[in-house]
């Protein structure tokens, strides 16, 4: 998913909670064929509860 998605999917000021959720440091990403760095969804499931107080299992985290 690029980040254009994000801001679609989730608006754009969750989108920016999300980007500096502890959830989006380290994670591994792609870079496409057209240049854009393309972001595992399940990463970005992951930004989303951290930002909205959900909780996180020890094992969704990998």
């Amino acid at each position: 998913m690029i980040w254009e998605e994000v801001e679609e999917k989730y608006g754009k000021e969750i989108a920016d909670k999300m980007k500096k959720s502890k959830m989006m440091c380290g994670i591994t990403m792609s870079l496409r064929a057209d240049g854009k760095t393309d972001i595992p969804e399940r990463d970005i499931e992951l930004a989303y509860k951290d930002v909205m107080g959900k909780p996180i299992h020890p094992l969704e985290w990998d």
